[in-house]
């Protein structure tokens, strides 16, 4: 059973996409498939210590590209992902027409490759959609709505999904975004998941990360990841503002991205000294540091529903922390949240009522504790990299037969 994977990011890259991806290949590997990767250069401080071509888990990792485009400017970006598309297309070219293609969605366009192959070639592939483009574009106004880019772009992507075998998406929202650009009803959903074993509950007197940062007497309210501009992070910001006074919060962001200065220089504005940020941390540190937070912070801009779920979602539950989530009523994370009974979901750009529930939970210690084993629960019934990796193991052993 022979696997090739299309995705701009892989092991040992850090980001959640990255590390689900090698998680699910490395169990499909052990399951009996002879997969090959061909990824791009991961965001590592020295890219020359990086192997051309590795062995990772009996996974064959090729990696295309030695220049390393900038991916927090906005032309470093298009130029990465341009280079990526082009090597990948000829790689796949020259591949056995037999085995099976699997291609993710980073970069967005990637699944214009599948049908490129097919119609070439005739070679079968399969396309996991994580996030929606252009929708997410336009609804972030990256790209303007009935232009020319977004026209040709939703044609390609007619035609890609149309001829995928399969389509792998995360959740019946989602599905219900990608059914018109498909000609056949060939979608399937997986939901993320989580590493059960790198990412579980580990108590304040036991985490060093929190020892070292001095919040093991606080209840910690953490956002980790991407401050992206799509993401309502001002009202975290306020909502801190708001509870200033109450010494026994404390606020964290972990990570990069392109609100990250503003929201340091909105912190120094309002001299606020319950909030602290820092950087994205290694690999080895982050079972410690996503175990910071009593509370974490989940956020969507209205209008990206169905177009994707933050991964943050699922570490939140893994490391059984209260969730409050910045997000539409109609996602996939508050539908979740609300059956689960694991946090409180709220509207976005609502700092009030954001420090509203944070003081709710600070005050009521055994609301809080409920939702922190409930979204543990939930974890473990939900999102393991286990069931996720039975479930790949299904679909995938059907189109390779």
């Amino acid at each position: 059973m022979k696997l090739l994977v299309l995705h701009q990011s892989f092991y040992p890259d850090i980001s959640g996409s990255s590390i689900r991806l090698s998680e699910v290949m490395s169990g499909l590997q052990e399951k009996g498939f002879d997969i090959t990767v061909l990824t791009g250069l991961p965001e590592v401080e020295d890219i020359n210590k990086i192997p051309k071509v590795e062995i990772y888990n009996n996974i064959r990792i090729i990696r295309l590209g030695r220049i390393p485009f900038n991916k927090n400017k906005k032309l470093g970006r298009i130029l990465r992902a341009l280079s990526f598309f082009t090597s990948t297309f000829f790689r796949v070219l020259f591949s056995d027409r037999k085995t099976l293609v699997y291609i993710g969605s980073d970069p967005p366009f990637l699944c214009i490759v599948g049908w490129l192959i097919k119609v070439l070639k005739n070679q079968n592939y399969v396309l996991h959609i994580a996030d929606l483009y252009p929708d997410i574009a336009i609804e972030l106004g990256y790209i303007k709505e009935k232009s020319f880019l977004h026209k040709i772009w939703k044609a390609l992507n007619k035609l890609a999904y149309s001829k995928a075998e399969k389509i792998i998406t995360l959740g019946e929202c989602m599905k219900s975004k990608i059914l018109p650009y498909s000609q056949k009803n060939e979608i399937s959903i997986i939901k993320n998941w989580e590493n059960s074993e790198l990412i579980s509950p580990i108590h304040k007197d036991q985490n060093w990360f929190i020892q070292e940062h001095n919040l093991n007497k606080k209840m910690n309210v953490l956002y980790s990841g991407n401050m992206g501009l799509a993401h309502d992070l001002k009202s975290i910001i306020l909502a801190a503002e708001i509870l200033k006074t109450e010494k026994e919060l404390s606020f964290l962001f972990i990570g990069g991205g392109g609100q990250k200065e503003y929201l340091k220089n909105l912190v120094e504005e309002k001299k606020l000294s319950n909030v602290t940020f820092l950087p994205y941390q290694p690999k080895e540190a982050m079972p410690y540091s996503l175990n910071s937070g009593d509370i974490q912070i989940i956020t969507m801009k209205p209008g990206t529903e169905g177009l994707c779920i933050p991964g943050k979602f699922y570490t939140a539950l893994a490391s059984s922390s209260a969730i409050i989530a910045l997000v539409p009523e109609t996602t996939e994370v508050a539908k979740a949240i609300k059956e689960h009974q694991c946090g409180v979901v709220l509207a976005p750009y609502q700092p009030e009522a954001l420090s509203d529930s944070i003081l709710q939970l600070l005050n009521d210690p055994n609301l809080l504790k409920e939702y922190q084993l409930n979204a543990r629960k939930a974890f473990e019934n939900y999102y393991t990299e286990k069931r996720a990796v039975e479930e790949y193991t299904q679909l995938l052993e059907h189109l390779t037969t």
